[in-house]
């Protein structure tokens, strides 16, 4: 059962007062990682690393299911997921659907477990720019429903905390727009995995692995996870273990490359790791991934989201603009906000948190 603490009795919702901290890390250029109060321990926790020092592990698979709805009707969403043909799915769209009037998404980048976070910074844009149709987020959300959720994420043990995602699941803490999440490489795979793309919790929802999906109107191509050779390169691939299941696999680009392909647009790409060729070299390292900068070149987003690093930076892959995400504790440099107009522009809101 999921920890519920004794004094939160009611629905609990986001107060309006914004957080304080400034933006940081958001010019492009090389690599310089910013410090905020309280981040340190959050950036050894979650920290790029794609491989730590840990024994591999048969993964527990999960057969629990709870907290996944089903289709709400009326409310449909075009999900191409690599199949021969478009599939028609319905996903809760938002406060208005494809509607006539604005709609905006808020983008998130690594939550990392602090929902309760990301709700006063949800209530702080909704205060600034008016209602929010979703919020999307690029993984490394950590959405643990309880213990089990959490002994499943890939990481050392001290680290697997439930964190503040019970609050949401047991209608606690309302987010104050819909949840749309790819994973990253600290999420609750075993359980993700047995669950499959849709309803994780009420208002939140698992894209999945590999795909193409509209959500309130926006053709959002995404890919779960971060490379490996041991996968990612390795044809037909296998993900046994906690670490593998982190890992996105060859086929799983094709898939989104088929899709992205018959959708015929995409305004945005989200995947967890950076694109290459993007940053300077982190200490010696390359930074990002050539793969994912051939994605991005082939099915030519709007805007490509990314996350991982922890750090805020913006660079352009020909016509499309790449916006990398900081660690939610950032404040301002892990988030970016889109619009939609009624005569069907879209922009980017600069300097909308």
């Amino acid at each position: 059962m999921s920890p519920t603490p004794a004094s939160r009795s009611a629905v609990r919702t986001a107060t309006p007062s914004k957080p304080t901290w400034p933006p940081t890390g958001s010019g492009a250029g090389s690599w310089s990682p910013s410090r905020t109060p309280g981040s340190e321990d959050s950036s050894r926790r979650h920290g790029p690393d794609q491989d730590g020092p840990l024994d591999e592990e048969r993964s527990p698979v999960s057969s629990r299911s709870a907290g996944r709805k089903r289709v709400a009707a009326g409310e449909a969403v075009r999900v191409a997921s690599g199949g021969p043909s478009w599939e028609e799915s319905s996903v809760v769209a938002g406060r208005r659907g494809v509607a006539a009037g604005p709609v905006r998404v808020l983008v998130v980048g690594d939550v990392h477990g602090e929902f309760e976070l990301l709700a006063e910074w949800v209530a702080a844009v909704r205060q600034d720019h008016g209602a929010l149709d979703a919020v999307l987020a690029v993984g490394d959300v950590e959405p643990n429903r309880d213990e089990t959720d959490a002994a499943g994420v890939h990481g050392p043990a001290k680290y697997r905390k439930v964190g503040d995602f019970p609050l949401v699941h047991e209608g606690l803490l309302d987010l104050g727009a819909p949840l749309y999440f790819i994973g990253g490489n600290h999420e609750p795979w075993p359980a993700l995995d047995d669950a499959g793309p849709g309803w994780w919790s009420d208002g939140v929802y698992f894209l999945g692995r590999a795909g193409v999906t509209d959500v309130v109107g926006l053709r959002v191509a995404f890919l779960s996870g971060i490379h490996s050779p041991r996968v990612t390169d390795v044809p037909k691939a296998r993900r046994d273990t906690v670490r593998e299941r982190t890992y996105y696999t060859a086929e799983e680009l094709e898939q989104v490359r088929r899709a992205a392909r018959r959708a015929g647009r995409v305004d945005i790409l989200l995947t967890h790791d950076w694109p290459s060729g993007v940053a300077e070299p982190r200490r010696g390292t390359p930074v990002g991934r050539p793969e994912l900068r051939a994605l991005s070149e082939r099915i030519r987003p709007r805007w490509h989201f990314c996350g991982h690093m922890h750090h805020r930076h913006r660079a352009a892959v020909g016509p499309t603009e790449v916006v990398c995400l900081g660690h939610i504790r950032t404040g301002p440099a892990a988030f970016a906000v889109i619009e939609r107009n009624p005569d069907g522009q879209l922009k980017l809101i600069e300097n909308a948190v």
